[in-house]
C-alpha cells in the first residue's frame, strides 16, 4: 500500500471483511486494516474541518455536526483497533450512519479535494462499502463484549 501526504492510493491491498458473524479475529483485523488505510486521510480532513469551523464565523454551526461526526468516526476506529472500549458507542454508530449517505460521502470527497488529497475515482463507493463492513465488524465485537460481560 502507498499512502502519501497529499495522495491517497490503494495498491492491490484490500480490506478483508469478517467471514461470518462470529469472526472476532476477522473483525479486529478489519478495524486494523481500515485504520491503516483511511486514518491518516480522515485525520487530515478532520483537522481541516476544525480550522474551517474556527474561521467560519456565523456559518460555523453548519459545519460543526460534520466535524463531530468525523471526529467520532476517527476516534471510534482508532480506539476499537487498539481494543480500547468506547465511552459512547452510540456516537460511533451515528458517525458510521452519517457517512453512509451519498451526500455525506460527496462532502467528504470535497473536503479531501480542499486538502489536496488525490482520491481514486471509485473512492466514495469503496469507502461506503468499507463503512458498511466496519459496521458489521463492530457489531461482532459488541456481541463478543456482551457475551464476556454475561459470563462474568
Amino acid at each position: 500500500m502507498k499512502l502519501c501526504y497529499d495522495e491517497f492510493m490503494l495498491d492491490d491491498e484490500t480490506i478483508l471483511p469478517p467471514e461470518h458473524d462470529a469472526d472476532i479475529d476477522g473483525a479486529e483485523r478489519f478495524f486494523n486494516q481500515f485504520q491503516k488505510i483511511y486514518h491518516p486521510t480522515l485525520l487530515r480532513v478532520e483537522y481541516y474541518l476544525e480550522e474551517l469551523v474556527e474561521k467560519a464565523g456565523d456559518y460555523a454551526e453548519a459545519y460543526r455536526p460534520w466535524q463531530q461526526a468525523l471526529h467520532h468516526l476517527c476516534r471510534g476506529v482508532y480506539l476499537t483497533a487498539k481494543k480500547i472500549p468506547l465511552s459512547n458507542q452510540q456516537r460511533f454508530i451515528d458517525a458510521l450512519q452519517t457517512f453512509g449517505f451519498d451526500s455525506a460521502l460527496q462532502f467528504l470527497e470535497d473536503l479531501c479535494t480542499c486538502c489536496r488529497i488525490n482520491l481514486p475515482r471509485n473512492w466514495a463507493a469503496q469507502f461506503k462499502a468499507h463503512l458498511q463492513q466496519l459496521s458489521f465488524a463492530f457489531s461482532i465485537l459488541l456481541r463478543q463484549r456482551q457475551q464476556q460481560s454475561y459470563s462474568r
